[in-house]
């Protein structure tokens, strides 16, 4: 098994695990450039660059399909993720598709994608890109995601958590003319991080590998369907992605000496997740008393965007008079679609959040908070400037989210300027893009909104008998754990760990009609020799390893018979035994034979004169057979 740490960025999580020939590639990169390194005598990719199957821990993990389609071939690449990250993913790529650009430097949510020359010549070298299938000018082609071409060869496979998919992934073996189909399954549990966020068990040669994405701790109170580590335990070996647990410190950038930053005595790293949203809602309210605007630049995909309103909600009950109007207007990309999205997201939601929209009489949304100020027009949803205009008034809350290149970041940039405006950065992506147009002195706050667990409470959930891998990052962390606790480590970008795989020969009878029918039509010759040989799938029966007596058990002089019977010896000493009621015996002149006892319900089966089968009901039953056998043989 190899295991290759494609991105350390901390946003996409991108890692490429190989195991039995299949390559299993978790969330595409922000970059796809790494996928083709500059060393030409090494590929990450398997043979002709291939890709069997491609697994998302959150909506982002897909968010870069449209680039990766542009490099890969994906005609028979399977893609599983949990049905909302299918959902989030198909309304994200599409805003994609619109705004991305095939040629230069093109920006994916704060990330560049350089298409140089030498990457095209590698693609154009291994005969990896494959025709475009849309007119990137056009608007009415939908994403790879909602193509017919993808979801007519079943090649997505959206599920829910726990359950199991399992493939049959035809992978190259030793010989170009060979091929094995190795199975593969693969589980999907809660992350706790976002909608449909998950961590993956992926079985494969008699092997688990348990995936970890961005995850929460189980003990924090989240609106999503909370952390399961239901199948920790049966993982045999640990990946944990460089994004999965949360960072040690909040990084700011160079102009920081430039801008007075508003902090807050205790660290912002150290405070709880329900703390730092109740802080970045009492700094809002703080911005509305004074009549300022407040922005909040938050994810486009969504993870925290549900939990700041509900708490700003709280706030404001509690630090503003009933006659002030305060509105809150989420506005960006997409944004009416993930409000639609959230409404109806039972499924994946706190348990107790989904009872109630489940609840058969009077079924109400997973967000009524959200509902009630929205009904009473203090909640606002646009995708755009021109969805809010006629509803916009001052002072307010707004939280933007917005992909490269689009209106909506536009508007960050000119609001960092404008001195009525307060921005409260809760993540350090959209910053940095925003960052280089603001003035001296623009008032902005950090507060760094830690969803996910930490490292050590990760590995507090992991065996120490397991095996975890981490990245280069996390070397420090992995580090400081083994000093205090018992754990087997491999750091590194690029691990390899060796695991014995089923291996051997099958042995047949055929009949000379089955050699002529099956195997002469499907021989192939082997490069290079005389040889030929016919690949083909079969099925074996799953049979136990044979039970070697110790020497212990030799010592106990455990009886050693010989000898042989026929049917005809066995049905007479049955009838000396008493059982002259019915004896059925097969009418048949070779072995096997069977002689049912209906009288006690016992059937001994003759397969051989060197093997005999005894089946009953009970041990009394069996005894007397067994028995019954032994008056025949002689002990050594």
């Amino acid at each position: 098994m190899e295991v290759t740490f494609i991105c350390n960025c901390g946003v996409c999580n991108s890692l490429l695990v190989e195991i039995g020939g299949v390559y299993i590639l978790c969330n595409i990169p922000c970059d796809v450039e790494r996928l083709f390194p500059n060393d030409e005598t090494k590929s990450i990719l398997g043979p002709n660059g291939k890709i069997h199957c491609i697994i998302a821990t959150t909506a982002q993990g897909l968010e870069n399909v449209e680039a990766l389609r542009e490099l890969c071939d994906l005609s028979t690449t399977h893609i599983l993720c949990t049905r909302p990250i299918y959902t989030l993913a198909c309304i994200f790529t599409r805003q994609v598709l619109k705004s991305q650009k095939y040629h230069g430097d093109v920006e994916i949510s704060g990330n560049k994608v350089k298409y140089n020359s030498y990457v095209i010549n590698r693609v154009l070298h291994h005969q990896l890109k494959v025709e475009k299938q849309f007119n990137k000018d056009s608007n009415d082609v939908p994403p790879y995601l909602q193509c017919e071409q993808f979801l007519n060869n079943n090649l997505l496979h959206a599920i829910s958590f726990k359950e199991v998919s399992q493939l049959s992934i035809e992978v190259d073996v030793e010989f170009a003319c060979l091929k094995s189909l190795v199975n593969v399954d693969f589980v999907a549990t809660a992350s706790g991080f976002s909608f449909g966020s998950s961590n993956w068990y992926i079985t494969c040669c008699g092997y688990t590998i348990a995936i970890y994405g961005e995850s929460t701790n189980p003990m924090v109170p989240t609106i999503y369907k909370p952390f399961d580590s239901t199948l920790m335990e049966s993982a045999n070996y640990n990946i944990i992605s460089p994004g999965a647990t949360c960072q040690p410190k909040f990084q700011t950038t160079s102009k920081s000496e430039e801008i007075k930053f508003e902090t807050y005595s205790e660290p912002a790293q150290q405070l709880e997740y329900t703390v730092q949203l109740i802080t970045i809602a009492n700094a809002a309210i703080d911005g509305i008393l004074q009549g300022e605007v407040v922005i909040i630049p938050v994810d486009p995909f969504g993870n925290v965007t549900f939990a700041i309103i509900e708490h700003l909600i709280i706030a404001m009950e509690k630090r503003l008079r009933q006659h002030q109007m305060v509105r809150i207007y989420c506005l960006g990309d997409c944004m009416q679609d993930l409000f639609n999205f959230g409404t109806k997201s039972a499924e994946w939601v706190h348990p107790e959040r989904g009872e109630c929209a489940m609840h058969h009489e009077n079924p109400t949304s997973p967000f009524p908070m959200l509902e009630k100020i929205k009904e009473s027009n203090k909640l606002f949803i646009g995708n755009s400037l021109n969805d809010l205009k006629t509803v916009y008034r001052m002072p307010c809350v707004m939280l933007v989210t917005s992909f490269f290149q689009s209106n909506c970041m536009e508007f960050l940039k000119q609001k960092i300027s404008d001195p009525n405006v307060n921005f409260i950065w809760i993540s350090n992506r959209l910053k940095q893009m925003v960052l280089g147009h603001a003035r001296p002195f623009a008032k902005m706050i950090n507060v760094f909104l830690e969803p996910r667990m930490t490292f050590d409470a990760l590995c507090n959930m992991i065996s120490n008998t397991r095996t975890i891998l981490v990245p280069q990052p996390l070397e420090a962390a992995a580090i400081s754990r083994m000093q205090t606790h018992p754990a087997t480590f491999k750091i590194g970008n690029n691990i390899n760990v060796s695991i014995p795989l089923p291996k051997g020969l099958i042995k047949t009878s055929l009949l000379l009609s089955q050699f002529e029918n099956v195997v002469l039509p499907n021989l192939k010759s082997i490069p290079g020799s005389s040889c030929k040989v016919a690949p083909l799938q079969i099925q074996s029966q799953v049979a136990q390893d044979m039970v070697l007596v110790s020497n212990d058990s030799c010592k106990r002089n455990v009886p050693v018979m010989f000898g042989t019977f026929t049917v005809n010896q066995v049905v007479k000493q049955l009838q000396q035994e008493g059982l002259r009621n019915e004896i059925n015996v097969t009418k048949s002149n070779q072995y096997p034979f069977v002689i049912h006892i209906p009288e006690r319900n016992i059937v001994i089966i003759m397969e051989s004169p060197q093997h005999t089968i005894i089946e009953a009901n009970n041990d009394d039953d069996r005894q007397f057979a067994t028995q019954l056998i032994l008056n025949f043989l002689t002990l050594i």
